[in-house]
């Protein structure tokens, strides 16, 4: 960015005092504020974010030649996209239970209840989450110095008609390709639908063989309703 004051060019960070020059030469500090703890005194700084969200980034220029000193600031946000999805705040829910989608190496999870405020609840520090009942649930991601809450995300996701059945088993998991089923007495597979991390639709049969490694969620629907499973693609 370059930075005029007083239609002069202001200078890289605070010159010497004793700086030889004329009488109308400026003597300006600039002082960069990113928004997150991080400073410059540079007129073209380069910064890196660690962690995505909003930033106000603010220039503060302090002209010394006056007296007393006259300072100008701009502010603007800056925005941090995670484009890769590295730091996913997304929650897959299926029939028992709540699992956060982020893996990365040292991440801490707590698990809140929304219907209490987002209260901590105890014990529940792990990647997947059983509920004990009912309710809204969210998880509180911690990896490094970058922390966030996921959306809160209801469960179970289906009536209380669909528990009454026992319930299709997908094998083998973890799969290399082909998955098979298991279905109860008097239940029929009617579709199969595969969906990504991100909630697209990738695949409409039990062979995975042509998906990259990864999570998925297999939704089989069938003549006794909607059943989610995640399955690990190896």
């Amino acid at each position: 960015m370059a930075v005029r004051y007083n239609g002069l060019t202001v200078v890289d960070g605070n010159p010497n005092e004793n700086i030889v020059g004329q009488i109308d030469d400026l003597a300006t500090l600039l002082q960069w504020n990113f928004g997150d703890g991080g400073t410059s005194t540079s007129q073209n700084p380069t910064h890196t974010y660690q962690c995505p969200g909003v930033y106000t980034v603010t220039l503060s220029a302090i002209n010394t030649f006056c007296v007393p000193s006259v300072t100008e600031q701009m502010s603007l946000n800056v925005v941090v996209t995670d484009s890769q999805n590295v730091l996913s705040n997304a929650v897959v829910v299926t029939n028992t239970e709540l699992t956060a989608e982020r893996t990365n190496p040292g991440t801490t999870y707590q698990w809140l209840d929304c219907n209490m405020n987002n209260a901590p609840i105890a014990g529940a520090v792990g990647q997947i989450y059983v509920p004990a009942g009912p309710g809204q649930y969210a998880v509180a991601l911690t990896t490094g110095n970058c922390s966030s809450v996921s959306d809160c995300y209801d469960f179970p996701t289906l009536s209380t008609s669909h528990h009454e059945f026992s319930q299709p088993r997908l094998y083998p998991n973890p799969t290399k390709g082909v998955l098979h089923i298991e279905l109860p007495v008097n239940n029929q597979l009617n579709s199969v639908r595969v969906l990504d991390i991100l909630g697209q639709e990738v695949a409409q049969s039990l062979n995975l063989s042509a998906l990259a490694k990864g999570l998925y969620l297999v939704e089989l629907h069938t003549s006794q309703g909607v059943f989610l499973q995640k399955i690990v693609k190896e």
